[in-house]
């Protein structure tokens, strides 16, 4: 019973990871700095992550995309590509991080 609950979680999370992607894409393309798919994608998941376990994920976290063991975005195997949509999401005033510092970030528009 516990295991069916925790399954429909991660499908919901898995479709409201979609559903903000649309919610960004709309939003932001009245700035001319609207946010690519996967961008959209790993600010949802750093949304979801915190929301979760109350603090910011790793790269390498960012890297597996899973919560809780359920995957809830594309899994990458390197990081600079993680590296490169953190430094995109920061010049679109999306998060502030912190260099140098593991999980050193801030969400600048949580909702």
């Amino acid at each position: 019973m516990q295991r069916d609950n925790t399954d429909k979680y991660y499908i919901k999370l898995k479709s409201d990871v979609k559903k903000r992607r649309e919610l960004n894409n709309n939003h932001n393309k009245d700035d001319g700095f609207g946010l690519t798919d996967s961008q959209s994608d790993l600010l949802v998941f750093i949304r979801m992550f915190y929301k979760e376990y109350n603090l910011y994920p790793t790269i390498r976290e960012m890297m597996i995309g899973e919560i809780n063991g359920k995957p809830i975005i594309k899994k990458r195997k390197w990081s600079f590509p993680v590296s490169k949509m953190l430094l995109a999401l920061e010049l679109r005033g999306k998060i502030k991080r912190l260099s140098g510092q593991s999980r050193a970030m801030k969400l600048i528009d949580l909702d």
